[in-house]
């Protein structure tokens, strides 16, 4: 399900909820509760200690700016993302060297794209969890802090 999120995760909202509902159904059939009434599946989801669909693209879009940052991911990926320090002659708060610059789009399509969700999902973790050591370390370090 989870297959490519970087890159469609940012779907219309009806097939966001198309994604949650398997997932929710999943939950059902793991947990062996059919109770269609009384029971909805995103409960049952959440005591099993699984993330939203969102969650969990918003994680995965982390890690590969995680990788971007760190240098590890595709040159055409890293090529495209510019620092805020880059971009701005002023030094402002959110001009440290660790937040991205989240380009202007003129379209619905290109405001779902990676290069502008990523730097978003990015800027929005703690400074703390963005300087982690490895990638490892980020993974814990977000799984402790953001969910």
């Amino acid at each position: 399900l989870e297959y490519a999120a970087t890159v469609w995760g940012y779907t219309s909202v009806q097939n966001m909820n198309r994604v949650q509902r398997i997932i929710n159904l999943c939950a059902r059939i793991n947990s062996i509760n059919y109770d269609f009434v009384n029971r909805p599946g995103a409960d049952l989801a959440k005591e099993l200690g699984w993330n939203t669909f969102e969650e969990r693209r918003d994680f995965l879009n982390a890690l590969l700016m995680y990788k971007c940052h760190d240098g590890t991911a595709p040159p055409y990926l890293t090529d495209k993302l510019n620092l805020q320090c880059d971009i701005n002659e002023r030094v402002t708060r959110h001009s440290d060297e660790n937040t991205y610059y989240i380009p202007k789009t003129r379209t619905k399509l290109a405001e779902s794209s990676f290069m502008v969700q990523g730097p978003k999902v990015w800027n929005k973790i703690s400074a703390e969890i963005r300087n982690a050591p490895s990638l490892d370390t980020f993974k814990r370090q977000y799984k402790l802090k953001i969910h």
